[in-house]
């Protein structure tokens, strides 16, 4: 029989019928693939507590005329330390939105299922889990989608970041980046920004380890995360369910 092995974690369960169910799965192989689990919801399945969203899992699948049907699943990795927490689990949740909101089905994303598991190990260790998780979340997702945002120059003129021209600069989000005092009139949503906000992304994204805790005060924090989130729904035209629930659990 001819199957399909998919590596990597459950973003969501959807009920289908009385015991079967669809999870949306973020595969290496494929990226986002939709799957059915058929007797799931059965009190005996053996299925029922591997599929769980918080473990990496290898997954055997045979085509079918619907949706490919799980035939057998495999844990590979608990992240279950992550529920002990509801920083932590406020943040994943969040994370699982972000990812199923901005990603097409079928496209396979080498960096985002690294970042994916980089920050899932994060968390489940017990380290930072506040605002400073989420900006370096959203900025490595930015970069795996190939939103590529610039906060050392402008994006119009490539003039450097500069604090001598004063304490604000501006950020677009048509431009996707910093836009300097003679250039920001070109965009109609060019909005004055703390330049100290554009060197505190700059410096988080240019560095090669993730999830690191910054210096930053809270303020600067909330102000990036703001930023990005408002980036974030520009690009996806779609309001983050979890932003409320965000914004209520995660400290910066």
């Amino acid at each position: 029989m001819n199957y399909k092995t998919f590596t990597g974690m459950v973003l969501r369960h959807d009920p289908l019928r009385e015991t079967d169910e669809i999870v949306t799965f973020w595969s290496w192989e494929e990226g986002k693939v939709r799957l059915l689990v058929r007797g799931v919801r059965k009190q005996d399945s053996r299925l029922k507590t591997i599929l769980s969203p918080l473990t990496w899992l290898a997954l055997h699948a045979v085509p079918s005329s619907y949706l490919p049907v799980v035939t057998s699943a495999k844990a590979i990795k608990s992240f279950s330390g992550i529920s002990s927490s509801l920083n932590g689990f406020a943040l994943i949740f969040g994370v699982f939105e972000m990812v199923l909101k901005t990603t097409p089905d079928g496209q396979p994303n080498e960096e985002l299922t690294m970042l994916l598991r980089k920050g899932l190990e994060h968390l489940d260790e017990g380290k930072s889990a506040g605002l400073d998780f989420m900006i370096d979340f959203k900025l490595g997702l930015f970069s795996a989608l190939g939103y590529q945002l610039s906060f050392s120059r402008c994006v119009h003129c490539q003039s450097e970041n500069s604090e001598r021209e004063g304490q604000t600069g501006h950020f677009s989000q048509l431009a996707a980046g910093l836009l300097c005092k003679n250039c920001h009139y070109r965009f109609s949503d060019a909005k004055s920004t703390d330049l100290r906000l554009f060197q505190y992304l700059n410096k988080l994204g240019s560095t090669e380890t993730q999830f690191l805790i910054t210096p930053a005060g809270d303020y600067l924090k909330k102000q990036a995360d703001g930023l990005l989130s408002d980036f974030l729904l520009f690009v996806t035209e779609r309001e983050m369910k979890s932003k409320k629930f965000l914004e209520q659990n995660i400290k910066a």
